[in-house]
């Protein structure tokens, strides 16, 4: 525990994530972990997290944009999907507030688990790449891959 406290492991964390989340939008688990490790208590660990992604996804969108990875439609579909966030603040509110802090740690494991499973078996099937990992993520040439089924936006 004196190790999860430290600021050298938190400084190597963050490191890292900044790293994974750059190169392949996978530093959800790693940062999971670590406020896993770090016993932060689940409203605060899950309200960390969205603000860590809101600033870090923000500051990515410029660079995303000069490298080609994301165009005009996929902010257009971003902004079009951005009241559900609303939604789905108000049903995850009211499902962690009637869950145990253990239930939650739990699920975070696992979840983290079945990511991490997910990278591999994407790695292994040689279709790894930074557009890829993700649930959603969108190509060069407006292509918008859910799931690994390539559609295009029209």
């Amino acid at each position: 525990e004196a190790i999860a406290k430290s600021k050298s492991y938190a400084i190597a964390v963050g490191g890292s994530a900044g790293v994974c989340t750059m190169l392949a939008n996978a530093a959800g688990p790693l940062m999971q972990l670590y406020f896993l490790s770090v016993r932060m208590p689940k409203f605060e660990f899950i309200g960390t997290l969205a603000w860590l992604f809101l600033i870090i996804n923000l500051c990515k969108v410029p660079v995303a944009f000069s490298l080609g990875i994301v165009h005009l439609p996929a902010l257009y579909l971003t902004v079009m999907l951005a009241p559900f966030i609303v939604l789905g603040v108000i049903i995850a509110k009211a499902i962690v507030g009637i869950i145990s802090q253990q239930l939650f740690e739990w699920l975070v494991l696992a979840f983290a688990a079945v990511a991490a499973f997910r990278m591999i078996l994407v790695y292994k099937q040689g279709k790894f790449s930074t557009t890829s990992v993700g649930n959603l993520a969108v190509l060069p040439q407006n292509w918008l891959v859910w799931g690994g089924d390539a559609k295009t936006l029209a």
